[in-house]
């Protein structure tokens, strides 16, 4: 069964050819029906909007944690709580001997769904705006006209072009305590800051903050207003354009040998993830904007078929070939240039000094 995008005018119920510019949630033929059912729509305008963003944050929160889920990164040695934080203790794990990067997440290890969530979201805070941009990015695009910089929002203004939302990525450290954490092999406690995204309606005088890692703080909710979240936050410690740190872990990536390893093969999962994501629309003939537009109903329908195609699309990626390959392939590439490898991650770290470089503490 497929569904196609709700597209009729607001007003008279004749095909709509534009939509509402602020919350772009209802559709309109003419703007003399926009005019004419302005008094009715001005009332619910910012709430649609905010159901657009809620709408495009849960999915991309449960997109991350079937994504996390499916390239878990952590070999778990034990798992103990204490003071109502999880504690996950990481085993040594020696590529060479073991074969292995990616590990079976262990469920079993938590009793509720809330604590799994926690521990995905633990020492990831940077995966969901890196690995997940584009998937984010086709969600959003008909969503808002977007300024993704300073200098295009000033072109822009310049030109007469009206965007209806300005998104930044934001880079913060979060108050303590965790609701997870991960101890190194060498019991030291692991910690990443937390990258969000901003988002600035300019239609209202409200801003939003996205961060489907949250949860690794106790933060149920994968959107809130700016205001709220700022009660999580001790420190906001970079702002960025849109898409950085996708370019940063792309950067990554292509370092040679084991410390650009994990990041490939995160990349590798993503051609699976976006192989989901097709699979879906396919089946429901719907982008991924569609979905955001759809009645509740359909809505609740829609989602749930495409984290399920994602989900079966990513259950296998440990035992496929291209993981055990890209495995092989670094292997070997280690044993003909040893100590090269750690040399590359600090030539990148100085190419990039907006970031710390994580790669030789990510194996």
């Amino acid at each position: 069964m497929t569904y196609s995008m709700p597209t009729s005018c607001a007003n008279c119920g004749e095909t709509g050819v534009f939509r509402c510019s602020r919350c772009t949630m209802v559709a309109y033929c003419h703007p003399n029906c926009e005019k004419a059912y302005l008094s009715v729509h001005e009332n619910d305008c910012k709430a649609l909007l905010e159901k657009a963003i809620t709408r495009i944050a849960g999915t991309w929160k449960a997109a991350f944690l079937i994504f996390r889920e499916n390239v878990y990164t952590v070999k778990t040695k034990s798992v103990s709580q204490h003071q109502n934080k999880i504690i996950v203790q990481e085993a040594d794990n020696d590529v060479s001997k073991s074969g292995e990067v990616l590990f079976r997440f262990p469920r079993s290890f938590y009793d509720r769904t809330k604590d799994q969530h926690a521990v995905l979201s633990a020492y990831a805070g940077e995966d969901p705006v890196g690995y997940l941009h584009d998937f984010l990015v086709h969600m959003i695009k008909g969503a808002f006209a977007y300024s993704i910089s300073r200098t295009l929002s000033r072109l822009t203004q310049t030109l007469g072009i009206y965007m209806t939302a300005r998104i930044r990525e934001q880079k913060v450290s979060l108050h303590d305590p965790a609701c997870a954490t991960l101890l190194g092999p060498d019991k030291q406690s692991k910690v990443s800051l937390q990258h969000v995204l901003f988002i600035q309606a300019r239609a209202f005088p409200n801003s939003w903050i996205l961060d489907p890692a949250g949860a690794a703080y106790g933060i149920d909710r994968a959107s809130m207003s700016t205001t709220a979240y700022a009660n999580f936050v001790e420190q906001r410690v970079e702002i960025n354009e849109f898409g950085t740190q996708r370019q940063l872990l792309k950067g990554y990536a292509n370092i040679p040998g084991l410390c650009g390893l994990p990041f490939r093969l995160s990349w590798l999962a993503m051609d699976r993830f976006q192989a989901g994501v097709a699979q879906w629309k396919g089946n429901a003939n719907l982008d991924l904007v569609d979905l955001i537009w759809l009645p509740d109903e359909q809505f609740v329908i829609q989602q749930r078929h495409l984290l399920a195609n994602i989900s079966t699309a990513l259950a296998d990626f440990r035992l496929g070939a291209e993981y055990r390959e890209e495995i092989s392939k670094t292997l070997l590439w280690e044993e003909r240039n040893s100590g090269k490898s750690s040399t590359m991650a600090v030539i990148t770290a100085r190419r990039c000094p907006k970031t710390w470089f994580c790669a030789l503490i990510k194996i």
